[in-house]
């Protein structure tokens, strides 16, 4: 049986849920700035607030841990990358390679900003319908000039539907990998390829059949969309998000 991706939509009733999609999407280009551009020592703060809004969704840490697996090892690639190349104080030499104090420290700030960013995200995610996700790019964009509002708005609902086929593809390949005896072992690097190309191929192949079927049933790009309704509490959290993004360019 298929598992819930924790990179999907939940239902819940918590106060993220509850916003209005488009004041959602703008905290969260907001706040994601605030994340980039705050100073370390604002950095604790911030974070605290998205871990607590974040432990709100009451997520399962376990399935969450295994799902950003990946992501994990790439802050760690970023990590050592930063502590070799940034020069300064060295603390350890090793064969040539010197790993300095101040890479230590702009690793880990990069490391942290880029997990904040994460956390930001599936937080979006998480507490937003897809069809909302949509009729709210299709409203933002609707102004801007040279851009096919519609079209863009598809796309990117597509995209954001699309993120729990892959979870689930990857899932799917491993689970036969291992039932032909393939995952008893770790697959090494000159092995990843039997886990790629299969899990891209059902992907390509899933999506052609979207495709087929979005044809078959007459999809056009003129569709009645959900009704968005903004309300003072919008307004509240986005002021607060200004606030914020304010705050740490003064610091």
């Amino acid at each position: 049986m298929a598992e819930l991706s924790v990179f999907g939509y939940r239902h819940g009733r918590s106060p993220a849920h509850r916003l209005d999609v488009r004041c959602k999407l703008i905290i969260l280009l907001v706040l994601t700035a605030a994340v980039v551009a705050a100073p370390p020592v604002a950095m604790g703060p911030i974070s605290l607030g998205i871990i607590l809004l974040w432990a709100s969704l009451r997520l399962p840490l376990r399935r969450l841990g295994r799902e950003i697996r990946l992501f994990l090892v790439f802050l760690m690639a970023v990590f050592i990358a930063r502590a070799l190349s940034t020069p300064g104080v060295s603390v350890v030499v090793w064969h040539g390679l010197s790993v300095s104090r101040e890479g230590l420290h702009q690793g880990a700030v990069v490391a942290w900003r880029l997990m904040m960013v994460l956390a930001l995200g599936l937080v979006f995610v998480t507490t937003t319908r897809p069809s909302h996700l949509k009729a709210a790019v299709q409203w933002l964009l609707r102004p801007v000039p040279f851009v096919h509002a519609p079209k863009a708005a598809t796309m990117v609902g597509l995209i954001v539907r699309f993120i729990p086929v892959l979870h689930q593809q990857v899932r799917e390949t491993r689970s036969a990998l291992a039932a032909r005896g393939g995952g008893r072992q770790r697959l090494r690097l000159g092995q990843i390829r039997y886990l790629v190309f299969p899990t891209m191929r059902r992907v390509v192949l899933a999506a052609d059949q979207l495709a087929l079927a979005m044809l078959a049933r007459g999809y056009q790009e003129t569709r009645t969309e959900p009704d968005l309704h903004a309300t003072a509490a919008d307004g509240l959290a986005l002021a607060a998000a200004a606030a914020v993004l304010a705050a740490t360019l003064m610091i």
